[in-house]
């Protein structure tokens, strides 16, 4: 029940109180324990890792957010009365899943080794000083820094490569280490139009010089967790989910059933994307799984049209060439093992040189 709390003084002369001092905020929620996550599942990732999901919880016991949640994951024995404790000599394992920061990356491109020029940051209507492209990860991290709307960040350079087409640069990692949630993305001003999350021009020079912001992964709390691989193929497991509020944990979730960690198909391709080469070739590059379900991969599939081909392991990249100019494909990378086969993961288009572009249309 929220509440509203007003004081007043009385220092014994006359009859009455002083005015009154409202509270703030005006309404006030006492904490209590919040819900319960709801609807805990579990699948199997490979022969020794189960990922496990759940709903959060609707009521936060007054508070404005949960802050994490606890994973307890524990062996049992069909036919026994099931245990979840540390106090059991069967395997028992409690996780704390905690905030996941917010990671953007800059990335500056050219297709010449010669980019050259500054540029600004705008981020939740405030703007950093100028930053040069050539700025070392301290500049850059002052310059973030130097804004009320970033409070702390880390910052790490990497060289910047694409496959099939030649560029030149440099991706910047910036990790929101200290503001919680999903943010919203960085913006860049070159002074040749509005901020936005890509520039070219303007103070920015270079051979087909271009400065864009990607989302590498959103910040935010996760409602789902993998564990380590520390489970045995062929042994049951079940799972609970608690939440804490800053102040209280929830009753514990159970998962409805129990899960034996086994082989299973790889998760899909990740970073699959397609690059225009020529007017009649494409260029299809992609990384390999985040799982491979405990059986090496055998290859991957490439799919464009009602067109289909296979590659090896070894290859993450492949050439669609002999193509109708006129004609438009969707095209989607899967990975197979003797598991079977992934989700296709379906391919998005990468940066081109303004150059290339403008050959093909001509």
């Amino acid at each position: 029940m929220p509440y509203h709390v007003r004081v007043s003084a009385w220092n014994g002369a006359g009859d009455s109180y002083g005015r009154a001092q409202y509270s703030t905020p005006a309404i006030l929620t006492p904490m209590d324990k919040p819900d319960p996550p709801s609807s805990v599942e579990m699948i199997a990732i490979d022969n020794s890792s189960i990922q496990i999901s759940w709903n959060a919880a609707l009521n936060k016991g007054g508070s404005h957010m949960i802050t994490k949640y606890k994973a307890e994951v524990a062996e049992v024995v069909p036919g026994s009365e099931t245990k979840l404790s540390d106090d059991s000599s069967l395997f028992y394992e409690s996780f704390d899943v905690d905030y996941t920061p917010e990671v953007q990356a800059i990335i500056l491109e050219s297709s010449a080794d010669d980019m050259g020029g500054f540029f600004v940051v705008n981020f939740m209507g405030e703007s950093t000083p100028n930053i040069y492209t050539d700025a070392e990860a301290d500049d850059i991290k002052e310059a973030l820094e130097g804004i009320s709307t970033i409070d702390s960040v880390v910052v790490s350079i990497y060289p910047h490569s694409q496959d099939f087409i030649t560029t030149y640069g440099q991706r910047w990692i910036i990790t929101f280490d200290a503001q919680r949630g999903n943010l919203p993305s960085m913006l860049i001003d070159s002074s040749s139009g509005r901020p936005s999350t890509i520039a070219t021009g303007g103070t920015v020079s270079g051979s087909s010089s271009v400065i864009r912001v990607e989302t590498i992964s959103n910040g935010g709390l996760l409602s789902s967790f993998i564990t380590p691989p520390v489970l045995d193929e062929g042994k049951l497991y079940m799972s609970r989910i608690s939440s804490f509020n800053g102040v209280l944990w929830s009753d514990f979730t159970t998962s409805h059933n129990s899960i034996s960690p086994s082989k299973s198909a790889p998760s899909p391709p990740r970073d699959v994307l397609v690059k225009v080469l020529s007017d009649t070739e494409l260029g299809v590059s992609w990384k390999a799984p985040l799982f491979d379900g405990g059986a090496s991969i055998a290859g991957y599939k490439i799919v464009w049209g009602d067109n289909d081909d296979m590659v090896p392991a070894s290859q993450l990249f492949f050439l669609l060439d002999n193509l109708d100019p006129e004609e438009s494909f969707l095209v989607s990378v899967t990975a197979f093992s003797s598991r079977g086969f992934s989700d296709p993961t379906l391919a998005k288009p990468a940066f081109c040189p303004m150059e290339l572009i403008e050959s093909i249309s001509i």
